[in-house]
């Protein structure tokens, strides 16, 4: 496998991602590793207009957000990131604040409700 080097095929300045990958950063799309607490207030909680929502979603924790990110945020995107082009699926925060905005607190409760549920059975299967 080829190593890439300064300002090789697009990876600019940064040595470790594709210079896509680091507009997509500052667009709120990113992988599922870097889907933080601070991330979901600053693209989802903070813009939402009802803030029984809002206060609802803030107390979940980091896992639903990832959960929802994956199923919820995926428009296929990808990019290459590191020394040896891995290629990673990164996710889309303006999707999961549509979802999120037309979804009712019930309804996601019960998306809480079946990651919860997926959890159980892969430990019931031993899968990590």
């Amino acid at each position: 496998m080829r190593r890439s080097s300064y300002n090789y095929h697009g990876y600019g300045n940064n040595r470790h991602m594709s210079q896509r990958a680091v507009q997509a950063y500052d667009l709120g799309t990113v992988p599922l590793s870097k889907v933080t607490k601070e991330l979901v207030f600053e693209y989802i909680i903070s813009n939402l207009e009802n803030d029984e929502k809002a206060d609802f979603l803030s107390k979940l924790p980091l896992a639903f957000w990832k959960y929802v990110y994956k199923f919820y945020g995926d428009n296929g995107e990808w990019h290459h990131v590191g020394t040896f082009y891995k290629v990673v699926d990164f996710y889309n925060s303006e999707l999961v604040l549509e979802f999120v905005e037309n979804s009712t607190i019930d309804e996601l409760k019960a998306v809480n409700d079946e990651r919860k549920e997926i959890i159980q059975i892969r430990k019931k299967l031993n899968i990590k």
